[in-house]
């Protein structure tokens, strides 16, 4: 009899918590849902932030891991690409948006190494920091805003 009651316990101790695991879970998909609707909308950092947010919160859910870092690398990357252009264009900013954006596609090719589009995107934007990098005029207009 105490056998049952303890195994009884056990089983719904654990029902418990793997009920708090699903709601935290969950939170976590609902903040990507949310960052990639601001994305897809051009909004990079609302986008940023829920992304950010679902990224710290995926736990060791593996393809929320990856799909968050690989977006983020996609946020970061549409961001600089806004700001380094127009009347109100700040090479500074663009390109602190694009190493963060190297960095987190970097964090996706970790995650899963031979996917396509991950070492494609990283690619493109190392190219373009090293474009800003090796352009004189560009880091003298960024060294005169510092």
């Amino acid at each position: 009899m105490r056998y049952a009651q303890i195994t009884w316990l056990g089983i719904a101790c654990l029902v418990g918590c793997l009920g708090g695991c699903v709601g935290e879970h969950r939170d976590a998909r609902d903040r990507y849902n949310e960052g990639v609707a601001a994305l897809a909308k051009g909004e990079y950092e609302a986008a940023e932030k829920a992304l950010l947010e679902a990224r710290s919160q995926a736990g060791v859910d593996p393809e929320l891991r990856f799909r968050a870092a690989y977006d983020l690398g996609v946020a970061f990357a549409a961001h600089a690409d806004q700001v380094k252009t127009g009347k109100d264009a700040d090479l500074s900013k663009a390109l602190d948006l694009a190493q963060q954006a190297v960095s987190w596609f970097g964090d996706a090719d970790r995650l899963r190494p031979g996917h396509a589009d991950t070492k494609t995107n990283l690619g493109i934007v190392r190219a373009r920091l090293q474009a800003i990098n090796d352009d004189p005029s560009k880091m003298e207009k960024i060294a005169e805003k510092v």
